[in-house]
């Protein structure tokens, strides 16, 4: 379900997911009443999948059904979309009841805050589009069939977003079976509240309820028995930590205080301490598989969870029976992991590390500020103690992120990395998993690649596939690094060989709409670069470039053929580029600054060319 509302044009529109079956409702000056019967009845029969339809489509079909006038929906539209205003405030004040139908709403069950368009672009949506009539517009008769069409591709768009999504909501159901509480609409942080309440009260009989912020506060980190350090850069850590004050505002908002906000050397390698996790600090560098040397990777297991029960930790406002529903939620899921239950594994997973996120929630009954700095904080101080371990036997640690560490190992030094890991566990209550890798490829701590021994890879950031969390960037280009990298494949035959023409796509948000030979875009663009083009898509506020867009070439419906104006040499450069970023090309060499003498020599001998506002020797 869909709705779309105009000052004098209201519509509403349902469309069955497999066949694609479509009814529409509309209300307008020659139709001022709508079917309120007709939408009753597919209310009663079906369940009703929306993109936001909690706080938007919802509310505002209850309005509707409840004797609304258009005028009526579109001033609450407003006050939704444009004042801010809580649907369920909206209805106590207009006296409203909401609907209680069979509803399911994929808005929180995607990965950050995108709108619908993006998230379809995302799952290459065969059709980008956005309104196409301002949203203040009045709509004459001939106009109701462009908004209809529109409506009905954001149905389709929601299809492809319900098929992507459809393990989420099927393990949801699950969860909603156990528990007794509807969790098809949640977040993994939602759900764990909803969980860890339904728990307790099944143990104590009583609803936990969400306390109020008592205004501004402070706190100081509790450093555990177990942290321990011997190096002198680090044999202070824990107490000028101690010694700082965390301060929390009226508004639930935590101040980092100077001694977390450091950078700590260990060898060879910075790490940066803070707020969240422990970050290395590496650029542009690789490590390969030797005669010599090793790769491995310890992940650390459940590290949050496991930290919030070793330290006895719980949101004040649900009382220590936390501790004991939430270590009964751990260890189920252990166990489950252990025995094959996936289905069962997953929903506690979802459960016990959805219960960290809360902790930083003001609205949440498990907004516990110092519980999340312990957790945090006690993280990166564990993950140290085995750097520091490690380095002062002879063993680098090549990347930290955190929950856990690379390492470059010697072949000689293998047993005692295991001794190091074994005793570090120990001590600090902790279980690692080790992963081998023959290779690590690293912009930074966030983008790299790892190919492991068993020839699969793990990727973040620039190197990830796309996903429904991840904006398309010339993907195409990235497979190229990665098949050369992990294969030998040539980056030219990768690119040149592909057709699928969703690889080469680029998606980006544009504030304030953009528009390049005529065409405008209103908030998104998708593109891929076109031979021969040499101008960007620009801004309509001010006729500025968009970050990547020279060359680019509109692509809003994806095409049915492959398009014979492919750039191919473009994403080649891109290919390479990212193998510059880690060590594996070399850095092009630095030319002279544009437009000086040794520059303009070189320019006018043909020594260098201009290629897309890049000027390079000439090959």
């Amino acid at each position: 379900m869909d709705i779309e509302i105009y000052r004098d044009y209201f519509l509403v529109c349902f469309m069955e997911p497999i066949g694609g079956k479509n009814r529409s409702f509309v209300m307008h000056e020659d139709h001022p009443v709508v079917d309120r019967d007709g939408i009753l009845a597919i209310l009663s029969e079906f369940e009703i999948v929306t993109f936001n339809g909690i706080h938007f489509d919802i509310p505002l079909l209850s309005f509707a059904l409840n004797g609304a006038s258009v005028s009526d929906l579109k001033a609450m539209c407003d006050a939704i979309i444009v004042d801010g205003l809580k649907h369920w405030d909206l209805a106590k004040r207009l006296r409203f009841e909401l609907l209680n139908c069979d509803h399911v709403d994929l808005k929180e069950l995607c990965i950050g805050r995108s709108s619908l368009k993006i998230y379809g672009g995302r799952l290459h949506s065969q059709k980008m589009q956005d309104l196409p009539i301002p949203p203040d517009a009045s709509i004459a008769p001939e106009q109701r069939e462009l908004i209809r069409k529109y409506c009905i591709n954001d149905l389709r768009v929601t299809r492809d977003l319900l098929n992507h999504l459809k393990p989420q909501i099927d393990l949801r159901r699950e969860m909603s079976a156990r528990y007794g509480v509807d969790l098809r609409s949640k977040s993994d942080a939602q759900i764990s509240e909803a969980v860890i309440k339904a728990e307790v009260k099944r143990m104590t009989g009583k609803d936990i309820v969400r306390g109020k912020l008592s205004g501004a506060m402070s706190f100081q980190y509790d450093v555990p028995d177990f942290v321990r350090f011997s190096t002198p850069e680090l044999k202070n850590l824990p107490e000028n930590i101690r010694n700082a004050e965390f301060k929390v505002d009226s508004t639930g908002k935590i101040t980092e205080p100077d001694a977390l906000n450091s950078i700590v050397t260990i060898g060879n390698m910075g790490f940066r301490v803070g707020m969240g996790g422990l970050h290395s600090m590496e650029e542009c560098c690789n490590y390969l598989e030797t005669d010599t040397h090793i790769i491995r990777d310890f992940d650390v297991n459940s590290y949050y969870p496991q930290i919030i029960i070793n330290q006895g930790m719980f949101p004040p406002q649900a009382g220590e029976v936390f501790k004991e529903v939430y270590k009964s939620i751990v260890d189920r899921r252990l166990e489950a992991k252990h025995s094959g239950d996936k289905v069962t594994a997953d929903v506690l997973k979802i459960t016990a590390n959805g219960c960290f996120g809360k902790t930083n929630s003001i609205y949440s009954f498990m907004y516990a500020p110092k519980m999340m700095i312990q957790t945090t904080v006690t993280g990166q101080l564990s993950l140290l103690m085995m750097i520091e371990k490690m380095d002062s036997n002879g063993i680098p640690v090549i990347s930290a992120n955190t929950d856990g560490i690379v390492l470059h190992c010697p072949r000689e030094l293998e047993s005692k990395m295991l001794e190091i890991v074994n005793r570090w566990e120990k001590h600090t209550n902790f279980t690692t998993e080790e992963t081998r890798y023959r290779a690590l490829y690293n912009r930074d701590v966030n983008n790299y690649v790892a190919i492991k021994t068993d020839d699969t890879i793990k990727t973040k950031g620039c190197f990830a596939s796309t996903s429904i969390g991840k904006n398309p960037q010339n993907y195409i280009s990235v497979k190229a690094a990665i098949d050369f990298l992990k294969d030998g494949v040539p980056i030219e035959e990768t690119i040149y060989g592909c057709d699928d023409i969703r690889q080469f796509i680029t998606i980006r948000t544009i504030e304030g709409g953009g528009e390049k030979d005529g065409e405008i875009f209103t908030k998104n663009v998708r593109w891929y670069y076109k031979k021969g083009d040499t101008s960007p898509i620009t801004y309509l506020s001010n006729g500025n470039a968009v970050a990547t867009s020279t060359g680019g070439k509109a692509c809003m419906d994806l095409p049915e053929v492959f398009p014979d104006d492919v750039d191919y040499e473009k994403y080649v450069r891109i290919s390479k580029k990212l193998l510059i970023n880690v060590g594996v090309l070399p850095k092009p060499e630095k030319l002279p600054r544009k437009n000086s003498k040794e520059w303009k020599v070189l320019r006018d001998n043909g020594d260098i060319i201009e290629v897309e506002g890049v000027w390079e020797r000439r090959e």
